[in-house]
């Protein structure tokens, strides 16, 4: 006699599919508003992946997941040499996260095939809801941020401020949308994702963060590059005057982004000068940017170890520049910068092979979202730490993660919104 099979999830599936959720959530909750319900987030990930460990042989067959491998491990290896026992006290074990981030998406998304369209579907409005914030409190308080960005201001935004790391977001989850746009038949919701772009097209230009424009910009012209014909890649320049045109237009119309742009200008006269004035972003970069320098030149081979770099920043700046509060000083504004010093040039290597390596990869150069996102990320390691801080390691980790699984490994499936715990 045959038994009937029930159709419904088994108890165990249903606990799976709510830690991967739960997990997903953590992460995404705690970028904006916890520190401590992210690290709950990334042991819920790393526990659904440990349970899914047989899955991961993909992951060790993929010689890109060894560069990030080297780029954590290279880290941890100097905390270790240089602090013994006590290495876990130091930032190179935080860079583990981004080891779980891949495993986690891959497990995810080859067990619940539905989420690849519903993870940058909450993404997107979670990033809507955060940009209603801060135009909310742009109207509210309209004159006064207007002033403020006169000096050092910023529009209030969430994740503690961090206003590159919003603007970041924010780009990326454009990317996310056109990507859900080729993935949906709904003019409703296409209606939502165009009218979304728009408005964060208008946030980042309101914003005036710098990073957030430049991998808007590199997007945008990835995007719209990929979309046209081989035989009118001629008209390549003419998206490049377009995309010229939105800054011109933002400094007529923003006040803030008018004034960021001034601001910018004063900043560069100055530092250009050698003159220091409180509140000057891009001189603390810069000054930071010429202690790494100094670290590298002392030890180029063997590095100063990644421990290290912060008390001996500090130094560098009570003895060169007196003037700087400690509440300015901060690490060597380059990715490449801080492995070249801390690990020395196996540092140096390390890196270098985890930026330049999926340009020679067919699979991933050939997928725009993937570049759209990755070049963008490429060019702030030059001017960025976005490996540096918990919160920078997740936007980084978790979305390098997201296009190059969905370019190399789930490119050609479809995206649905059914059988979630399947």
């Amino acid at each position: 006699m045959l038994v009937k099979q029930s159709s419904h999830p088994s108890i165990p599936s249903i606990a799976l599919f709510l830690l991967a959720i739960c997990g997903l959530g953590c992460l995404l909750y705690g970028f904006y508003f916890s520190r401590v319900v992210s690290n709950v987030g990334l042991l819920l990930s790393g526990t659904f992946a440990l349970i899914h460990w047989k899955d991961l042989g993909v992951l060790l067959k993929d010689k890109w997941f060894y560069t990030i491998i080297g780029i954590v491990g290279i880290v941890i290896i100097s905390d270790v040499l240089w602090e013994g026992k006590n290495f876990f006290m130091y930032h190179g074990v935080m860079k583990a996260a981004l080891l779980v981030y891949p495993m986690l998406l891959y497990t995810v998304l080859k067990k619940y095939a539905s989420l690849k369209f519903w993870i940058p579907m909450v993404i997107i409005v979670s990033v809507l809801l955060s940009t209603i914030y801060s135009l909310s409190a742009y109207i509210i308080d309209f004159e006064h941020i207007n002033q403020s960005y006169k000096s050092s201001g910023i529009l209030p935004v969430l994740s503690y401020g961090d206003h590159i790391r919003i603007a970041w977001m924010s780009v990326i989850s454009i990317v996310l949308a056109f990507q859900c746009l080729g993935s949906t038949s709904s003019r409703a919701l296409k209606i939502f994702l165009y009218s979304f772009i728009v408005l964060e097209l208008v946030f980042l230009h309101i914003l005036g963060s710098k990073t957030g424009l430049i991998t808007l910009y590199i997007a945008l012209f990835v995007l719209f590059l990929y979309a046209l014909p081989t035989k009118y890649v001629w008209l390549s320049p003419l998206i490049i005057a377009v995309i010229i045109a939105l800054p011109i237009a933002a400094y007529h119309i923003f006040p803030t982004f008018k004034e960021r742009v001034h601001f910018i200008k004063y900043d560069f006269e100055h530092y250009s000068q050698g003159r220091y004035r409180p509140g000057l972003s891009d001189a603390i970069r810069l000054y930071s940017i010429q202690a790494g320098m100094s670290f590298i030149k002392e030890s180029p081979i063997l590095g100063k170890g990644f421990s290290r770099l912060r008390n001996l920043t500090r130094e560098w700046y009570v003895k060169e520049q007196p003037d700087v509060p400690p509440s300015s000083y901060f690490l060597p504004s380059s990715e490449f910068i801080i492995y070249w010093a801390g690990g020395g040039l196996l540092g140096l290597m390390a890196i270098m092979w985890h930026i330049l390596y999926p340009f020679f990869k067919r699979e991933l150069v050939r997928d725009k979202f993937f570049v759209a996102f990755f070049l963008g990320a490429a060019v702030c390691f030059l001017f960025e730490t976005p490996l540096e801080g918990q919160l920078p390691l997740f936007v980084y980790g978790f979305f390098i993660s997201w296009f190059w699984l969905m370019a190399k490994y789930f490119h050609h499936e479809h995206y649905s919104g059914n059988n979630l715990t399947s």
